[in-house]
């Protein structure tokens, strides 16, 4: 179980893998491929690398030098989206027989994957200037990790309320990609929720995708002396 995923970033003449040239492009021009989950990951892997190799540079290194915080934060959160992205290809990996042997672990862990890596991606849009809206419809997962694997005996999920509501998995999970959770509430026992964990992961990674990106194309910003 785990391992890291080595993606060739380059070719022996400098150039990019085409592999992953055509999603990296469709996600600079804010458009996604139809490819597979887990040729996003990569392209996912690539393009962290590739930002990575930049900011490292000497063309960043007086920058870097004046703005250290910052750069800290840069290679921390893309380390952190692809090691997260290594843990949710092995979840994409992983054989039915060996999933219900580890099945909360494993569904633990890629929720915790998913909610690292857009928590990353908000740090670095917001240091390299782009402007983001709330997560959309990826705020759906992060709800779904914060009742089950984040706070299920603390959580609030309505404003202005006291109220905790508590929460539980199904005991009986269907399948690595479909589970239900509950929540108890002084009150009264809630219809349990489905997910449907395949569609939340295309959704998170659209949005991770198409806002790396929009960081790759945008390096040279923080040649602006934007600092946090």
């Amino acid at each position: 179980m785990g391992e890291n995923i080595e993606v060739q970033v380059v070719n022996g003449d400098g150039s990019l893998d085409n592999k992953y040239e055509y999603i990296i492009e469709k996600a600079k021009e804010n458009t996604m491929p139809s490819e597979g989950i887990k040729e996003k990951l990569l392209a996912i892997k690539v393009l962290s690398e590739q930002i990575n190799r930049e900011i490292c540079s000497s063309k960043y290194t007086e920058w870097s030098n004046k703005n250290w915080n910052s750069f800290q934060i840069i290679i921390t959160a893309l380390d952190t989206i692809d090691d997260c992205s290594d843990a949710i290809i092995n979840y994409i990996d992983m054989e039915e027989e060996e999933y219900k042997k580890f099945s909360r672990l494993s569904l633990y862990g890629i929720l915790q994957a998913i909610y690292m890596q857009q928590d990353a991606i908000v740090f670095l849009k917001y240091i390299f200037g782009i402007k983001i809206k709330r997560r959309g419809k990826c705020e759906k997962i992060r709800k779904v990790r914060n009742c089950i694997s984040g706070h299920p005996i603390s959580n609030r999920t309505r404003r202005n309320d006291e109220t905790n509501d508590f929460y539980f998995l199904g005991k009986g999970l269907y399948n690595k990609w479909n589970f239900e959770y509950a929540a108890y509430t002084p009150f009264f026992l809630r219809k349990p929720l489905k997910v449907e964990l395949n569609k939340s992961l295309e959704t998170h990674i659209n949005f991770l995708i198409k806002s790396l990106g929009m960081i790759e194309s945008n390096l040279d910003y923080l040649l602006k002396e934007k600092t946090i």
